[in-house]
C-alpha cells in the first residue's frame, strides 16, 4: 500500500459501524436516526497491521469499503 498525500486527507468516512470509500460516502445520508454524522476517516487512520509467522513480515493493510468492497485508501 502506497499513500500519497498528507495525514489529514479525508479518505473514507465511518457511520453506523462501517466504514465507507470517499466515493461510497459522498451518498449517506447527513445522520442517522439518533443524530449521528458519518466521521472521517483521515489517510494516517485507516489501516491494519499484519503478521505473517512464516517469514516475519509485517504489513499494513487497508480496510475495504461496506458498500463497494474496494480498498479504503
Amino acid at each position: 500500500m502506497n499513500r500519497t498525500g498528507k495525514a489529514w486527507d479525508v479518505i473514507g468516512f465511518t457511520f453506523d459501524g462501517a466504514g465507507y470509500c470517499a466515493e461510497c460516502g459522498e451518498s449517506l445520508p447527513p445522520e442517522n436516526k439518533y443524530g449521528d454524522k458519518p466521521q472521517p476517516i483521515f489517510a494516517s487512520d485507516e489501516f491494519y497491521i499484519t503478521y505473517e509467522e512464516d517469514d516475519g513480515t509485517v504489513s499494513y493493510r487497508s480496510y475495504g469499503c461496506d458498500s463497494c468492497g474496494e480498498d479504503i485508501e
